[in-house]
């Protein structure tokens, strides 16, 4: 009797006896489709996984990481988001959990898997197809890998009574994941760092290229003089290059200049690839608006001009800053200050009250004169601020009170409310070492893009609309005036007029030098002060201003003659 036999690509496993089963090692296949190894809050037979965490050792989904890193202790653990694959490295018989190809055979000139590859040319005139091992020299193929060079994870196959497991095996080629795979280096050191140490591109950056995500870069939406250089419609969701019907949110970021916000956006959600352009040079990198279209977290990312920059107008910038945050969904304010400074404060309390006195009211009319799907401003936008330090620490949670109350506090101490944004976050982040973690920005994103309770998703069509609204209605000359860095306030005296309020405009303690005050202004009459004075009528038609006294009599007359014409007179 003939003993059953399986085969597993070019390596035959037979059985010397019926119903007796071996255990050998066989190529085993290495599927791209990572299954959540916690099952604490998943669903489902075979849960996929977004995040792998280094510290617990395990990949996990979206429920399980949120659950498992809740507790303080856990919070601070070193997590890497999983990268999708590129279909050119997949098997192309779309496996259950879509292995990553093993074969290319000659003949039927597909990449397939060592499971398909059986499926295959296990009988009929398949068999003498040639094939050889689809090995690409690219790092970015490894790096998929890394749970199967390292986990030592282990699948079984049953067929025809014969129980055959697969052991993972390291490849001849070995990768080292380093800390630069989960964090990013800022803008203003990282092409320093580059050149310092002579470093080959990272597997990282390497591997967007294969992810299809090429053809994503940033376009020019409005420039600093407040003009939409965007045509139409059909030209933004072209240059977005995202499905017309597909809804979207936006993330908008805000700061100073020089704090790297067009860095920011890149690692938070590009995974490094300058799709916004950054820059080591003085001048700024960023003018205007700029835009870009996330696939993956289909939101539409605006990266704005920083504040205190050089600038022909600062307050026609201010404006079109404050346009940018009414449309957007989430706005990050990104400073690298060691301390909060005022200027957040005052950024974030004004544009909550323009936004309740102007934007929520013309986002209202617009969404009924042009006829939107759902309202465009119940709320404003949720407002995350991420604080990165170098020295100092973070804010944190002290006498019970979380860091975000903390925050409406101060803006409570600045005389300023942030009432009008739906949700307020606080995400700070202390870099002793370069580079930079976002792992904590990235959640807190994920977490608002996926919360629709307040501001939920709409077509790229209507945030096209609501911007052009905005721009058309808050449009025009503006003056060009700068706070002065030492105000006459500073110097002048401090008293004013009871009358009509005027301050004085002689230096403070002028009163010691026998000076009285004085206005360059004229005064406003009130009978309770008795303010009065009186001109000469001849000399004020002849364009005279003559200071006049009256009195009861001519200095020629007698006192009785002198009462006598003052009474004539009336």
């Amino acid at each position: 009797m003939r003993s059953p036999s399986v085969c597993s690509g070019t390596t035959c496993i037979s059985s010397p006896r019926p119903g007796k089963s071996i255990t050998r090692k066989l190529p085993i296949t290495r599927p791209s489709r990572k299954v959540c190894q916690e099952r604490l809050a998943c669903k489902g037979a075979k849960p996929e996984a977004a995040y792998f965490c280094t510290e617990c050792g395990t990949y996990q989904c979206i429920p399980c990481e949120t659950l498992l890193h809740e507790n303080i202790k856990f919070l601070l653990h070193e997590r890497e988001q999983l990268k999708p694959i590129a279909a050119e490295l997949l098997c192309q018989l779309n496996c259950e959990d879509q292995n990553l190809a093993d074969i290319w055979c000659i003949d039927c000139s597909k990449n397939l898997c060592f499971v398909c590859d059986r499926t295959v040319h296990s009988d009929g005139c398949k068999k003498v197809h040639r094939r050889n091992p689809f090995e690409p020299e690219t790092e970015d193929f490894l790096s998929c890998t890394e749970g199967l060079l390292e986990g030592g994870e282990k699948s079984e196959i049953e067929e025809e009574n014969v129980l055959i497991t697969f052991t993972n095996t390291c490849t001849s080629k070995m990768i080292s994941l380093g800390s630069e795979n989960l964090y990013s280096i800022p803008d203003v050191a990282c092409e320093t760092l580059a050149l310092e140490r002579k470093e080959p591109p990272t597997i990282e950056s390497s591997a967007i290229d294969l992810d299809g995500d090429l053809s994503i870069s940033s376009f020019l939406l409005v420039d600093e003089k407040e003009n939409i250089k965007v045509s139409s419609e059909t030209d933004f969701i072209a240059k977005l290059d995202c499905p017309s019907h597909t809804p979207v949110k936006v993330v908008s970021i805000f700061g100073n200049t020089g704090e790297g916000k067009s860095h920011t956006l890149n690692h938070t959600f590009f995974r490094g690839k300058e799709v916004f352009k950054t820059s080591i040079t003085q001048s700024s990198c960023t003018v205007g608006v700029w835009a870009a279209y996330d696939p993956l977290s289909k939101a539409i990312i605006l990266d704005t001009e920083g504040l205190l920059g050089t600038t022909a107008n600062h307050n026609q910038r201010t404006r079109l800053l404050l346009k940018v945050l009414a449309v957007s969904d989430i706005v990050i304010y990104r400073t690298r200050a060691e301390r909060l400074h005022n200027d957040l404060f005052t950024f974030l309390g004004d544009a909550s009250k323009a936004y309740c006195r102007h934007f929520s009211r013309e986002l209202k009319a617009a969404s009924e004169r042009c006829k939107f799907v759902g309202p465009l401003s119940s709320l404003g936008p949720a407002v995350i601020i991420f604080h990165e330090t170098l020295h100092t620490q973070i804010l944190k949670e002290e006498n019970g009170q979380s860091p975000e109350e903390i925050l409406k506090l101060r803006f409570q101490k600045l005389s300023q409310s942030v009432d009008a944004f739906s949700a307020l976050e606080y995400v700070g982040t202390q870099t002793s070492l370069l580079p930079t973690s976002f792992f904590g920005l990235q959640r807190a994103v994920q977490k608002h893009l996926q919360n629709s309770s307040v501001r939920s998703a709409r077509s790229s069509t209507v945030v096209y609309q609501a911007l052009k609204v905005l721009n058309e209605k808050f449009n025009g000359e503006l003056e060009k005036t700068l706070p002065s860095s030492f105000p006459d306030q500073y110097f002048a005296c401090n008293n004013h007029c009871l009358s009509c309020s005027v301050r004085c405009s002689n230096s403070m303690n002028h009163t010691r030098d026998g000076t009285p005050h004085i206005a360059t202004t004229k005064c406003r009459y009130q009978h309770q002060y008795d303010n009065r004075i009186f001109m000469c009528k001849a000399c004020y038609e002849r364009g005279e201003e003559v200071l006049v006294f009256p009195k009861t009599s001519a200095a020629s007359d007698s006192t009785w003659m002198g009462l006598a014409k003052f009474a004539w007179s009336g």
